[in-house]
């Protein structure tokens, strides 16, 4: 595959031609959980599914497995009669964390939440929910805690960091907008 890379002067008065070879290795990603009910899929859109809170915490994995949280959390509280795979969609939306969410149809009547992280690989997810107060499945992704409940979603793309060499210096940035390389330069 191929990576294009886009150079825009910003501010004239700080950047002036030059001529860089830059390498691009690897894009920034956030990291896309698949949310589909133990791999059966949820059959509604519209039908409780078994949640009342929702807590995403970004951080990083690392070995082991273990998660370093960075201090970005969020815990949605669902209403009686708000507690859809549609309604925990749209709370994922409206959140100020960055976190996107999507409903897919992945064959007729079964559908899968797609849950996707801000770039970067210190923004990667552990998702975990409740009913009543105690923790339940339906909606976890926690590779450290795997004892009682089992993780229901599969991880399709990891949490990474853009990586790439300018004349032959290795830079990494958890962004694939990059301003702060040369004054006055934007690159994506």
């Amino acid at each position: 595959s191929t990576s294009n890379v886009t150079l825009s002067r910003t501010d004239s008065s700080l950047a002036s031609e030059f001529s860089h070879t830059i390498n691009v290795s690897s894009i920034a990603n956030g990291q896309v959980l698949n949310f589909n009910n133990g791999g059966s899929g949820f059959s509604s859109t519209t039908a409780d599914i078994g949640i009342d809170s929702l807590t995403i915490d970004l951080g990083t994995w690392s070995a082991g497995p273990a998660f370093t949280a960075n201090g970005t959390s969020s815990t949605f509280s669902l209403t009686t009669g708000a507690t859809s795979l549609t309604d925990v969609r749209d709370a994922i939306n409206n959140s100020s964390i960055g976190v996107t969410a999507s409903i897919i149809e992945v064959s007729t009547g079964s559908y899968s939440l797609m849950v996707k992280s801000p770039e970067g690989a210190a923004n990667a997810m552990r998702v975990t929910s409740s009913l009543s107060g105690s923790a339940v499945d339906v909606m976890k992704y926690d590779p450290e805690n795997t004892g009682v409940l089992a993780d229901t979603a599969t991880q399709v793309v990891s949490a990474a960091d853009a990586a790439f060499t300018i004349d032959g210096i290795s830079v990494t940035r958890s962004s694939n907008t990059i301003t702060d390389l040369f004054s006055g330069v934007t690159l994506e």
